[in-house]
């Protein structure tokens, strides 16, 4: 059986290939519906779900479909990508010196098995109150540029981060081992390519 990413994030990818897995990916363009009805747990599970069936529309896949949406939300303000680094800066100087959550939400549809579930993990990520020089040089490496909140916690914003709680494999977008809990119990296989 194949296993397919439905994601160009190259984070997500290399944490499935530091679990022996090598998935084809299969990202398909398309607009992410953010829902205003929604809450920002939903909404990062139903952005999971519509990029998985984008995938699934556009390539055909016979296998297993792995999607992930990740969403930073602090005091009920939801930070997609920024925007340009004026927008980076002032996410993450709204961050300074607080915790936020992190939230990813993934979806696995098996399209030979006839089976899908959506779900998602929360963590916790405390920055520090770090100094306008930190930032800055921070903002020079332009590791804030397509990431959520701003910051890949795998990079040199680790350097702006005091703690964090929960799974790290969240953090960085690709909520692995509440994802393997689910593979356990319905004994699914994944094959090495």
């Amino acid at each position: 059986m194949n296993n397919y990413l439905a994601s160009s994030s190259p984070r997500r990818k290399e944490i499935l290939n530091s679990l022996g897995l090598n998935p084809i990916v299969i990202s398909a363009a398309h607009a992410e519906k953010f829902s205003e009805k929604f809450s920002a747990e939903e909404n990062c599970m139903s952005i999971a779900f519509q990029k998985a069936q984008a995938a699934i529309e556009k390539f055909n896949p016979l296998g297993l479909v792995i999607a992930s949406d990740t969403t930073v939300v602090i005091e009920n303000h939801i930070l997609n990508k920024p925007i340009d680094r004026d927008d980076a800066r002032n996410m993450l100087m709204f961050m300074r010196g607080k915790t936020h959550r992190v939230l990813s939400g993934f979806c696995l549809i098996h399209t030979l098995e006839k089976w899908k579930i959506v779900d998602m993990d929360c963590s916790y990520v405390a920055f520090k109150k770090f100094t306008m020089e930190e930032l800055e040089y921070y903002l020079d490496s332009g590791e804030y540029k397509d990431k959520a909140g701003a910051y890949g916690i795998q990079g040199k914003a680790v350097d702006l981060i005091s703690s964090y709680q929960g799974s790290l494999f969240n953090i960085i977008g690709l909520p692995i081992e509440k994802m393997a809990n689910y593979w356990s119990e319905l004994k699914v296989k994944i094959d090495e390519r």
